[in-house]
């Protein structure tokens, strides 16, 4: 397992991703609508049989993940099966590392253990399935620690006896 650092004794929210992938899609069945926030409408679902399919989540600025909550189908769900959780950092993107393997063949909401931090920010998470049979999920949740280490946006503004002044 992977250190917990200070970064995941703060609380841990639900992270929005800055944007998704599959390794394959199935028709209109998108990796955003594993995304959405809507466990019981749209789904993602890739082609089926000729490889592990993988569903991804990417971010900006992620220090912890301390969990991912999936929703399964209730058609179909023992098409999940056994499955790795996955994550990248910002520093190797392509380099994916292995949370934990799990199994969740039936129907319903269910979270799994993915406690990554202090080994720098995490940019994607990966639910990757060991067979080759379809991925199709209704929603996913990562859930982490955003950064609170901001980037300068420019000029601050002072009031120097009535003037603006600009100060980089």
């Amino acid at each position: 397992m992977h250190q917990l650092g200070k970064a995941t004794k703060a609380k841990a929210y639900k992270l929005e991703p800055t944007g998704s992938a599959m390794d394959s899609v199935y028709g209109t069945a998108v990796s955003r609508n594993c995304f959405d926030g809507k466990r019981d409408e749209n789904i993602c679902h890739s082609k089926c049989g000729h490889s592990r399919h993988w569903l991804r989540a990417d971010f900006d600025n992620v220090d912890a993940v301390s969990h991912v909550t999936i929703t399964n189908r209730p058609a179909h769900s023992a098409r999940l099966g056994t499955f790795d959780l996955e994550y990248a950092l910002e520093s190797a993107p392509s380099a994916f590392k292995k949370c934990g393997t799990y199994t969740f063949t039936t129907a319903g909401t269910k979270s799994f253990n993915c406690k990554v931090s202090g080994e720098g920010r995490i940019k994607a998470v990966r639910v990757h399935l060991q067979s080759t049979d379809c991925l199709n999920l209704q929603e996913v949740e990562v859930h982490g620690v955003v950064s609170n280490r901001l980037k300068p946006t420019g000029s601050a503004m002072d009031s120097v006896y009535g003037t603006a002044v600009s100060r980089n």
